[in-house]
């Protein structure tokens, strides 16, 4: 994909401050930080590949939405990795959230 159609898709997300990216074989992977009103910030990872298909990655309950909107994709809803009871490394926030 050519430098001014990754700038187009990554343009439309205006409210993501975009960090790094990554090339790999197929494409490439973009990650970016959504600053939050708590001051911590929620991270982003989009994915553009070759053939024209855009996958995505957020932490943000607040934005998730309307970046799959924005990037053309179908929104998942995010589960929380604490309740998969195995996993003993992971980020317990319980009823926080």
């Amino acid at each position: 994909m050519n430098n001014k159609k990754i700038s187009e898709i990554l343009n439309r997300l205006q409210f993501i401050v975009w960090d790094r990216y990554f090339e790999y074989d197929g494409g490439a992977s973009y990650f970016g930080w959504i600053e939050r009103e708590d001051h911590l910030s929620d991270f982003v990872i989009v994915d553009l590949f070759d053939d024209g298909n855009i996958g995505y990655a957020t932490s943000s309950k607040k934005y998730t939405e309307e970046i799959a909107e924005a990037l053309g994709c179908t929104h998942s809803k995010c589960k929380r990795i604490e309740n998969i009871k195995e996993v003993i490394n992971s980020i317990q926030l319980g009823d926080k959230v």
